[in-house]
């Protein structure tokens, strides 16, 4: 007899108050509590199990940086020479995601989600905490890695595949925001190869687009497929949309993920090629009636392009068959080109189309060196404490310039020699190896932002092609 009928009957007898009532009441509940074991089975979906085991790996990244004022103020080059801004230092903290990929610890998340941290700490789903240290990072995919130092193995991610994806197939972003542990949306695969801009205003190329919006806790977490694999990196860099998430493939990640760990950073190879947007009336002249393109501005001579036989003139009008759209386009996936191999163009020359294959090389030093003469026009040497003192300068960093090329934009910009080149881009330049180094990684890009110092201050300055 059911725990209901029981207490009926008791209440037509006189007995409502029977001391066994509370049994009664007890076991109703537990009847009603407790599901039955098929219909448990059947809450146990393909998400439930994806979850399971991507979710241990999933981790929250907390960070502290030094936030300082932006001191490059001024509409053009030359006005960033009569402006005087004093950097307001201050500390702030900021939430993000993380993926385990490597058992000793290694962790992949967005680079935006760690630049510029001063101190870095990770939190797993076991309420452990470790502090973490910056291995790699790659700006152009948005991507990091940092580590941990655990005692015992961590719980990698199974790590997929990004190149099999299909359209309209089910996907789950797992993150672990603001310390609540792990959230969990799924949404379905909207698109693939997407390009977004980034609130740098830096366009990012091949991203997979989901149904599922990211907020910036989320960034850095798992893009996971219905087998529990990890098949992207969310990211945050798109804060205007409303219901659109987007994430890094994981195949792009792969193919870097090497050499953030051994190197920490990816050293992309060398075409050897400038180009710049076309005008109107410029195409007009030449005769392209296409919408997009790049022009070509400039062939090093003895580079991989000028041995492929492009020619400054010609039009870039496709990159592996992927039409390009504008400069920006071009450089942001020549960024992003990091596999071995031929690059293939399609490239009008007035009348004809050419098909022109461009192998990238390794770009040496004393090249780097030349190709930094051409391009900046200035020759360094590094600050010494005699120098720095002579010049007044609060530290013996950086790179002094000893001499311009007057037709260059630095100098023409007003950049003379005795002023101090501190950085290009994100790379702080104390020795002439950083200077390299950042040269190089500039060839990919197309342009860079030049911090020039003098005295006690410091300016701004873009270069273009």
């Amino acid at each position: 007899m059911s725990g209901f009928g029981a207490i009926f009957l008791n209440k037509r007898a006189g007995g409502f108050f029977n001391r066994n009532l509370p049994v009664f009441i007890f076991a109703t509940l537990a009847l009603i509590a407790l599901p039955s074991p098929a219909k448990a089975a059947n809450r146990r979906t393909p998400v439930v199990e994806a979850v399971e085991k991507v979710g241990l790996s999933v981790v929250n990244i907390s960070t502290s940086r030094s936030a300082v004022a932006n001191p490059f103020r001024g509409r053009s080059p030359l006005s960033d020479f009569f402006g005087r801004a004093t950097p307001q230092p201050a500390e702030r903290e900021s939430l993000g995601s993380g993926v385990i990929i490597r058992p000793e610890g290694y962790i992949l998340t967005n680079n935006h989600v760690i630049d510029g941290a001063t101190e870095i700490r990770v939190s797993l789903a076991d309420d452990r905490a470790f502090p973490a240290e910056v291995v790699g990072t790659d700006p152009s995919l948005d991507l990091a890695v940092i580590k941990v130092n655990a005692k015992s193995p961590l719980p990698a991610a199974p790590i997929g595949k990004s190149s099999d994806l299909m359209i309209g197939e089910t996907i789950i972003a797992i993150g672990n925001p603001f310390g609540l542990t792990h959230t969990v949306t799924t949404g379905v695969l909207s698109a693939t190869g997407r390009s977004i801009q980034g609130e740098n205003d830096r366009l990012y190329h091949d991203f997979l687009q989901i149904d599922a919006s990211i907020n910036p806790g989320n960034s850095g977490g798992a893009l996971v497929n219905i087998n529990g694999e990890l098949i992207g990196i969310t990211t945050a860099v798109f804060r205007p949309a409303e219901g659109i998430g987007f994430a890094v493939p994981i195949d792009k990640a792969k193919a870097i993920i090497n050499d953030l760990i051994n190197y920490g950073k990816v050293t992309r190879p060398f075409f050897g090629f400038y180009v710049r947007d076309i005008s109107s009336d410029l195409r007009a002249r030449l005769g392209w009636r296409e919408k997009g393109g790049a022009l070509v501005t400039k062939v090093f001579a003895g580079g991989p392009a000028a041995t492929a036989g492009l020619a400054p003139g010609d039009i870039i009008s496709t990159m592996n068959g992927k039409k390009i759209t504008d400069k920006d386009d071009l450089y942001s996936r020549l960024s992003s080109w990091t596999e071995g191999g031929k690059l293939s163009f399609t490239v009008f020359r007035s009348p004809k189309l050419l098909e022109i294959s461009i192998r990238g090389t390794k770009m040496t030093g004393p090249l780097a060196e030349k190709i930094g003469y051409e391009w900046l026009g200035i020759q360094l040497t590094p600050v010494d404490a005699r120098t720095a003192t002579r010049l007044k300068l609060p530290t013996a960093k950086g790179l002094l310039i000893t001499k311009l090329d007057n037709a260059r934009l630095l100098a023409r910009t007003g950049v003379k020699a005795g002023d101090v080149l501190r950085r290009i881009n994100l790379t702080q330049t104390n020795t002439m190896a950083d200077y390299r180094s950042a040269i190089i990684d500039s060839q990919a890009m197309g342009g860079a932002v030049v911090y020039i110092q003098r005295d006690q201050f410091v300016y701004q300055i873009t270069v273009g092609d």
